[in-house]
């Protein structure tokens, strides 16, 4: 089996935290909440001593690229408690990354002798240009995003300061389409607070959100000025209204669609209007006359009207839905433009034709959704021409899995897939499927059975751990600890590669809400290894062309298999930070590398100055995932 199947199937949570609080006395927990107040703020305190450290240790790092990503998440991590510093910080940040992109000149060469080019590429210890570039964007894309939560206003300074160099390759769709995005999404976060600004960003790049096919964001902005300023509201509706008579609705799928939104969020507005009881105030003005409306709808109906049968059977899945779109157009017909119902009706008519035997079937299986039995998939593959009939059988297995029939799942495998390797994968599938199942309901000796047939003591060992984990969230320590036993004579120590890294470094995850120690003394043990890795790694990129390192310095946005291993590892030590600070602190005093222990102190001060138990998980997750994939 191998690690990126298992990583795929097997989903569970990677670390568990569960307490059980018992009932006491009102005194009891006034003064329980006392002390956890007091210790709270205590490690506060810490954490934020320790970032200012990491703040001043910053200026030293020889990558802006590094050092700009370090300053703003220190930013974001002060901001709750030093607003001012924090946003002096910020524009620190903003400062900074302007200037590196400014002198940014990559312009791609072209050499005439392209074998002697690619010959000597790949031993170049200089960053290739293009990847720096991507890397660039994503620390832009992450600080825009960093701004947007604390200060709009900063983040569109940031944005429009940052976007003549956005990227240093030539300027193309998808890049204006993000630029675009986050000005909309600017505008949307400003509609809050400051209405009339967000109509005047909205407005600006009004056409160029249409442009780029960008219409739903604007009315999503038009949906929040409604509730805020009804004025700046009308005035959008106004420019949203002109838009769509210039447009041929009946040739952009799209375009009609945009505007039977619009015209959704119009005739919503005059519903809860009619239902007033009160007259409305002169402040409440309408997004749209009530002419303007019924001009809206005829525009819709003419286009709808204009649609031919042979274009929108020749249209696919886009005309498709604009006859769904049709229908839904119906209501609003009938309401104000009445003369037209009949007409439309029977357009829609025009456009039904009636399903052959396999479409009706499988239309009807469609529509049964996740309700869809393994036996209706089996029904369907009957129906089907003979060279069809095997996906539909997988399906029909697939379902019984899923449903949790996995010796239906065997019989159908083993009476309709013939394919030899199909078969094998399938039986595979269940196989895991019946291992995590056991391993969620924390059944130890059904988990056993299916292990035995796993060779890989690194795969057994993740797998126990998530054993372990499930005993640890039902209160059972003695079993969980009994198995993180077990996990540890399985691995490696210290691991002798990625797979074996990742197991101890899961299995101290799973430590940490049993045995905090034990937790602290696996990855303690594995910092002299990161350390060794990490120094090789430096030594080898160069030649190798790995681009994870650049002027000597690790680029800590890196997405290699070094990086991975090492956030894989720091997340770990994040959640034993609350446990015990002063130890976790430590530990990041043993890295060679600055950068290295500048990020893992980061790491730690998150773990207190935020609320990121999820966010961890999901960040594990997420490192795991790049780090298999690379394997």
């Amino acid at each position: 089996m191998k690690i990126k199947q298992l990583f795929a199937s097997f989903t569970l949570s990677l670390t568990v935290f569960s307490s059980v609080v018992a009932q006491s006395p009102p005194q009891q927990d006034s003064t329980k909440q006392e002390q956890e107040r007091k210790v709270q703020e205590e490690l506060e305190k810490k954490s934020l001593v320790l970032l200012d450290e990491v703040i001043k240790e910053a200026q030293s790092l020889k990558l802006p690229e590094n050092r700009i990503y370090i300053q703003a998440s220190a930013a974001d991590l002060l901001w709750p408690h030093d607003e001012k510093r924090a946003r002096s910080l910020f524009k620190e940040v903003i400062n900074s990354f302007v200037e590196i992109v400014r002198k940014a000149d990559y312009k791609p060469q072209r050499p005439t002798d392209l074998s002697l080019s690619y010959a000597i590429r790949p031993y170049n210890n200089s960053t290739n240009p293009e990847m720096l570039a991507w890397m660039r964007a994503q620390l832009r894309q992450e600080i825009l995003q960093l701004l947007m939560r604390h200060d709009v206003k900063l983040g569109r300074e940031f944005l429009r300061a940052s976007r003549q160099s956005a990227n240093t390759t030539t300027a193309n769709a998808e890049t204006m389409n993000f630029e675009i995005m986050m000005d909309m999404q600017f505008a949307s976060r400003l509609a809050e607070t400051e209405p009339k600004q967000a109509l005047e960003i909205a407005q600006e790049g009004f056409d160029k959100a249409f442009s780029m096919g960008q219409q739903e964001s604007l009315i999503a902005i038009l949906q929040q000025l409604q509730f805020k300023d009804t004025e700046a509201a009308a005035k959008m509706a106004g420019d949203l209204m002109k838009k769509f008579r210039s447009e041929n609705l009946a040739s952009n799928v799209s375009m009609f669609n945009a505007a039977l939104r619009f015209l959704d969020v119009v005739t919503q507005q005059h519903k809860e209007s009619s239902t007033q009881e009160q007259t409305p105030s002169k402040n409440e003005r309408p997004l749209l006359d009530e002419q303007s409306l019924r001009d809206l709808v005829e525009m819709l109906a003419s286009a709808a009207l204009t649609k031919n049968k042979d274009s929108l059977d020749d249209g696919g899945s886009s005309d498709d839905m604009n006859l769904e779109m049709m229908q839904i157009l119906i209501p609003h017909i009938e309401k104000y433009a009445p003369s037209r119902v009949a007409a439309l009706r029977a357009k829609i008519k025009e456009f039904t034709r009636p399903l052959n035997p396999q479409e009706q079937a499988w239309s009807e299986l469609s529509s049964k959704g996740e309700d869809a039995t393994a036996e209706d998939f089996l029904r369907l593959a009957a129906k089907m021409p003979a060279e069809e009939q095997g996906a539909f059988y997988g399906r029909a297995a697939r379902r019984a899995i899923e449903k949790g029939d996995l010796e239906r799942a065997r019989q159908i495998i083993s009476e309709h897939i013939a394919d030899t390797e199909q078969r094998k994968n399938y039986l595979e599938e269940i196989d895991r499927h019946t291992l995590m199942n056991a391993v969620r309901e924390g059944k130890l000796e059904a988990a056993r059975q299916t292990l035995a047939q796993i060779e890989s003591p690194e795969e057994r060992a993740i797998i126990l751990s998530q054993l372990a984990a499930s005993a640890a969230a039902k209160g059972d320590k003695k079993i969980a600890l009994q198995l993180i036993n077990e996990v540890r004579s399985l691995v490696g120590n210290p691991p002798e590669n990625a797979t074996q890294f990742i197991a101890q470094v899961q299995l101290a995850g799973t430590a940490a809400s049993i045995d905090a120690v034990q937790s602290f003394e696996i990855l303690e043990g594995m910092i002299d290894q990161l350390n060794a890795i990490v120094a090789a790694s430096a030594v080898l990129d160069g030649f190798e062309n790995r681009q994870q390192f650049r002027e000597g310095e690790m680029m800590l946005r890196g997405h290699g298999v070094i990086n991975g291993l090492f956030q894989y590892w720091s997340n770990d030590l994040q959640l034993l930070a609350r446990t015990d600070f002063d130890r976790a602190r430590e530990a990041t005093e043993r890295f060679q590398r600055s950068e290295m222990r500048l990020m893992v102190r980061l790491s730690i001060t998150g773990g207190v100055l935020s609320d990121k138990i999820k966010v961890t998980e999901n960040q594990r997750r997420h490192s795991l995932m790049q780090v298999l994939m690379q394997q």
